[in-house]
């Protein structure tokens, strides 16, 4: 499923009102559950105690693991939403950031490499029993949870994903110092295909006349740049979507949250930071670690990279289906998500890149 395309709700629906009991809570229920949304399901009228959930869950392959959540403070079962681009680009960010602290204190001291695979934690104290799966995390070779955790949610969980950082700054005997979130609103939500395909835009060939798109624009790739720049000039729609994003850091002397780090507006046409609470001595907005730091500046292109990826992808079916529609349509060999604006994109930080992250951090060149 694209990101452009909304998660089918009614599915989703369907789906939970079959689940009465932990019992029917089944691995292709929960994988089929998770493909249809990109927050956190809670299932509470399931009431599954601790005992329970112990039993249940070590029936499941140790691939569930990290799908799984659970909060024993009310007897809650999670299923940990899906990734999407802009979750990836996030945590792929906050990699680098933990890469550079290791590399200052000593590689050999942390639990860290370029790949790092989700986990599950277990907590004590006040939310016992509580097992949670951070986004990313920095974990020292010797500490049983992580120091510093990156928890991603979309705007409608952000009273749940408020909760977890909560937790995890309470729950861990104060071994985590840090629990970041990123809350993620779609300003404007991307159309679904459908809409746009039965659109009087897409009817009337955006703006063109038929010969115009069978002589000037009979490719997928001019057809595509043309419906791109389209939206751009024309109407206040963003293929692709348009994004808020609010980081907001908790530790203990903020167990509520300080104020927002920054917050971050992109879409594939622009982007914008505000509400910058840390500069460096440039003026740039950072996010400062252990006197490491993350340029938020890269961050917001590398998310708007991803944002105009998914909406060179739109444009590309959007064109693909009109001329298939005029019947001019031929098999010229482009992927959906080749690219072909690039010039959206200027100064796309490439060492943001998993292949450069691991070069970097093997010291292969």
């Amino acid at each position: 499923m694209s990101h452009a395309e909304p998660p089918d709700l009614d599915s989703r629906r369907r789906l939970l009102q079959q689940i009465e009991t932990i019992d029917d809570l089944t691995e292709q229920r929960i994988l089929t559950l998770r493909a249809l949304t990109f927050s956190n399901i809670h299932l509470p009228w399931l009431n599954v105690d601790n005992q329970t959930f112990v039993k249940w869950s070590s029936k499941m392959r140790p691939e569930m693991e990290t799908i799984i959540e659970y909060d024993a403070s009310s007897n809650c079962v999670m299923i940990k939403g899906r990734s999407y681009m802009l979750s990836n680009a996030i945590t792929m960010a906050f990699n680098h950031l933990f890469y550079e602290i290791t590399r200052s204190q000593g590689q050999q001291n942390f639990d860290f490499y370029p790949t790092m695979p989700m986990k599950r934690f277990k907590f004590i104290g006040q939310y016992e029993n509580t097992q949670l799966v951070p986004d990313a995390y920095l974990k020292a070779k010797n500490d049983p949870y992580p120091r510093h955790v990156i928890l991603l949610g979309p705007f409608n969980s952000i009273r749940n994903v408020t909760a977890a950082a909560r937790h995890w700054i309470l729950s861990t005997a104060g071994v985590t110092k840090t629990a970041t979130i990123f809350v993620i609103h779609l300003d404007r939500p991307p159309l679904p295909m459908s809409v746009l395909i039965n659109s009087p835009a897409f009817q009337e060939n955006y703006g063109l006349l038929e010969d115009e798109v069978r002589s000037v624009y009979g490719n997928i790739p001019d057809l595509a740049t043309h419906i791109l720049n389209w939206y751009f000039d024309t109407t206040p729609l963003k293929l692709g979507g348009e994004y808020i994003c609010r980081i907001i850091t908790f530790d203990q002397e903020n167990i509520n949250g300080k104020r927002p780090v920054a917050t971050l507006k992109f879409s594939a046409q622009e982007c914008e930071i505000s509400d910058v609470s840390t500069r460096d001595q440039s003026g740039a907005p950072i996010f400062e670690l252990e006197g490491q730091i993350l340029n938020l500046n890269e961050l917001i292109l590398l998310l708007h990279h991803r944002a105009s990826s998914e909406a060179n992808s739109i444009a590309i079916d959007l064109a693909r289906l009109k001329l298939s529609q005029l019947g001019i349509l031929q098999d010229q060999g482009l992927r959906r998500d080749a690219k072909f604006h690039d010039h959206l994109t200027p100064g796309y930080p490439g060492r943001f890149s998993n292949e450069e992250f691991e070069r970097t951090f093997t010291g292969r060149r």
